[in-house]
Parts: C-alpha cells; structure tokens; sequence
C-alpha cells in the first residue's frame, strides 16, 4: 500500500500483473521495488 502511494494504485498493479506473468517470485524477507522518477516528474513511462 505504501508504494501504491507513491508510484500510484494503477501502475504498481500494472507492474505487479507483469511480475506475476513473468513468474516471479516474492517472499516476505525479499521483495523489493525499484522507483524512478521521469524526466517530467510524472513517474509515467
């Protein structure tokens, strides 16, 4: 929840979806998401 606050609810859902396709794994003690702002600010791609 916290970095659905900051990346967005849409986007990290987005990333999550892709994630779950490309068989990721995520444990408790590993997860980890990498946030980098664009140029704009917007955070969009």
């Amino acid at each position: 929840m916290l970095v659905a606050a900051f990346a967005g609810l849409e986007r990290m859902t987005a990333a999550s979806d892709h994630a779950k396709r490309q068989g990721y794994r995520f444990y408790s003690y590993g997860d980890a998401c990498w946030l980098e702002r664009t140029p704009d600010g917007t955070g969009g791609g």
